[in-house]
């Protein structure tokens, strides 16, 4: 099927979890939101129950540059480091936007070493990218190149794991099947959290489960993080002709042409590689 063949190009989301009792805990279940006012929401509210969390501080980092609030991001996020996290991923999400509110200001010193903070906790290619490019930033060419090469190293690996979750989804159409491998996936998304790619992928396991509205929304928070991103919005507009809404289709398929999408592409392609640092 045609919309099978757009979920090409597979971050940020956030893992939090626990900070202490039962309801904060489940109140940080729910922080893989689509909803930055509903993540904030959920910050607020956990730091009321526990005011020393440092995954609240965390996640309300994220929701803080997410709204262009550089400064403040780096208070919370330098705060969650201190209150130390529970989670690892939650300590990850601290360094990584702290490092890009470090890039918005330009201190390059800075955001080096946050980003290979993150590197230390988890390795992936986003992160090794931007090492490499910070890197030159601090005129070290030496670690630059080393950085650039993890990088390929890296990509070659994600692809590889992403390419086998795509043949599973596209040799499947059952509802039951893609519910197992939805579970499947949020523990690839845990190790790869800066992997828009992958938020497509679960798209799709969320319309072949006729949740097209939480599809839509999840479509819709990846344009948000990448608005260059034309696969995630070839494939909204494949969910909104599934559910009859022809002008929000057009629209969508208009916006992904515009981007550089052309009917020749297939499952498979790369993503363009950024020239910049790009938050997770």
């Amino acid at each position: 099927m045609q919309r099978w063949r757009i979920i090409g190009l597979i971050v940020a989301g956030i893992a939090c979890c626990g900070a202490g009792n039962t309801e904060v805990d489940a109140l940080l279940s729910h922080s893989m939101l689509v909803s930055i006012p509903e993540a904030a929401r959920v910050a607020d509210e956990v730091l009321k129950k526990d005011a020393n969390s440092g995954d609240a501080y965390a996640l309300r980092g994220f929701v803080k540059y997410s709204t262009h609030d550089v400064r403040g991001a780096i208070i919370d996020c330098t705060t969650a480091i201190k209150s130390h996290p529970r989670k690892r991923n939650n300590l990850r999400t601290a360094y990584n936007f702290r490092y890009h509110s470090y890039i918005e200001l330009g201190q390059w010193k800075e955001a080096l070493a946050d980003c290979l903070e993150c590197l230390k906790i988890r390795q992936n290619a986003k992160c090794a990218h931007d090492a490499a490019i910070l890197c030159h930033r601090v005129g070290d060419d030496k670690q630059s190149k080393y950085y650039a090469k993890l990088c390929e190293t890296l990509l070659k690996h994600e692809e590889l794991e992403r390419q086998e979750l795509q043949q599973e989804i596209r040799d499947s159409r059952d509802p039951a099947k893609a519910m197992l491998l939805k579970e499947k996936l949020e523990a690839i998304i845990r190790k790869h959290p800066d992997d828009l790619r992958l938020r497509l992928i679960r798209a799709a396991c969320l319309e072949t489960m006729h949740k097209t509205k939480e599809a839509c929304a999840e479509l819709t928070d990846v344009i948000a993080k990448d608005p260059s991103l034309w696969a995630a919005y070839l494939y909204r507009a494949h969910v909104y002709k599934t559910i009859g809404d022809i002008e929000r289709y057009d629209e969508d398929i208009e916006r992904a042409s515009e981007l550089g999408y052309r009917k020749e592409h297939v499952t498979g392609q790369q993503s363009p590689q950024p020239i910049a640092p790009q938050p997770d």
